[in-house]
């Protein structure tokens, strides 16, 4: 698993990962997605972009753009 930080056009820290599933969890997510997170604030991208790790700031900025909000958990 890749791990990055970034900053958004804001100036706020964001960190991304990539999440590939051990077992099959709908077909939306089946290939992996890209997790965002920046405090309380979680989102996710699917199909994985497989460049991401590589790719430079203004284009992690680009796929934060594209993420979904994820509701918070209830534990």
């Amino acid at each position: 698993m890749a791990h990055r930080t970034f900053r958004d056009s804001d100036g706020r820290e964001w960190e991304v990962w990539d999440v590939v599933p051990s077992q099959w969890v709908g077909p939306t997510l089946d290939g992996g997605w890209l997790a965002f997170q920046s405090g309380d604030d979680r989102r996710r991208l699917a199909p994985l972009p497989l460049y991401w790790a590589a790719a430079p700031e203004p284009e992690l900025r680009d796929l934060l753009a594209k993420a979904k909000p994820v509701a918070p958990r209830l534990d």
